[in-house]
Parts: structure tokens; C-alpha cells; sequence
């Protein structure tokens, strides 16, 4: 079952006569458009604890330059992460997260889940609908981000800086 909270994405789907699932699910992620597939459930699922912080790629020193093996790194790391069910929730996340994801999986990739791992995303009547959600640190990893230790925080940069004390830099805008 596909489900969104955005008009826009329903009038989309009307507008261009997808009739099946397979098609919506293929044309939205083709399009960057964020929607869910989801499962209905009587019995909402276990509650996960809270995610730590995002530590994404790591934290590197002052002096830290971006080499080619830290590119490739961060490749292997984005895939593995991709390969599982976050690959699929990347794909439904849509925009620049979705992107990346399509450099990895099919299309289609969206239509095998939720995992077993889901949460809530909404409730329909006596049903809870479940959902593969990626954390701040599954966004952080598929951007390439890495936090850097500065001493300051230099003028004009302050929107890249998490806490005066680490810079956010990645591999993606």
C-alpha cells in the first residue's frame, strides 16, 4: 500500500493515471517525490530507543583534508548501508537522499518492504501503518558527511557548524 501526506503527490498520481502500484511507486521515486509503503497492522510494533546523535562518517581532526581513499571509504560505507532495508527508505525519502540511493538500487527496491524493523508512520482506523524510516545518521552517512574539530568558528560559516566546536562538511551539498 503507498501512502503520503502531500496532496500535491495524490493529485500527481491522478493527473498522470498511474493505476497500479508498481507504476506510482516507480514514477515517485523516479521523480525524488518522498511517499511510504506501508503495512497495516493491527498490533503496532515494538518501540525502538531513541537514535544516538549522528556521528556520521566520523570526526576528524583540525588538520583533516579529504584524500581519495576517504571518497572511496565513504562509497563502500553509503553501499552497505544501501544494500539493507535503509536502501529502500532512502529511496522513499525522496530529494538528494533518493538520489544517491538510485546510484545503488532499482526502482523497484521500494515494493519489498516495509522490513520486519518498521515505524509508525500514521494510523487508519484500528490499523497502524509501518514504514522503513531512515535517522539522521542514515542521512548523514548517504550524504558523506564527516564533523571536523575547529577551534573557531570562522565569519559568514556559522550554518556549518554543529556546536562552535565541529564543523559539518560532506561529500553532498
Amino acid at each position: 500500500m503507498i501512502a503520503t501526506s502531500d496532496p500535491s503527490t495524490v493529485l500527481l498520481i491522478f493527473r498522470e493515471k498511474w493505476q497500479t502500484v508498481d507504476v506510482i511507486a516507480r514514477e515517485l521515486v523516479r521523480r525524488g517525490v518522498p511517499f511510504n509503503t506501508v503495512a497495516a497492522v493491527e498490533a503496532p510494533p515494538p518501540l525502538y530507543p531513541n537514535p544516538r546523535p549522528s556521528i556520521g562518517l566520523g570526526c576528524r581532526p583540525e588538520t583533516y583534508a579529504p584524500t581519495q581513499e576517504d571518497y572511496l571509504q565513504y562509497l563502500r560505507v553509503r553501499e552497505n548501508l544501501l544494500r539493507g532495508p535503509k536502501g529502500r527508505a532512502a529511496l522513499l525519502h525522496g530529494g538528494i537522499i533518493a538520489r544517491i540511493a538510485r546510484d545503488v538500487l532499482e526502482a523497484s527496491t521500494v515494493l519489498d518492504g516495509p522490513s520486519s524493523h518498521g515505524n509508525v508512520i500514521g494510523r487508519f482506523n484500528r490499523f497502524t501503518l509501518v514504514d522503513d524510516q531512515l535517522t539522521e545518521n542514515d542521512k548523514d552517512i548517504i550524504c558523506g558527511v564527516y564533523f571536523v574539530q575547529t577551534a573557531s568558528v570562522p565569519k559568514g560559516m556559522e550554518e556549518s557548524f554543529v556546536d562552535g566546536t565541529r564543523a559539518q562538511l560532506s561529500w553532498w551539498p
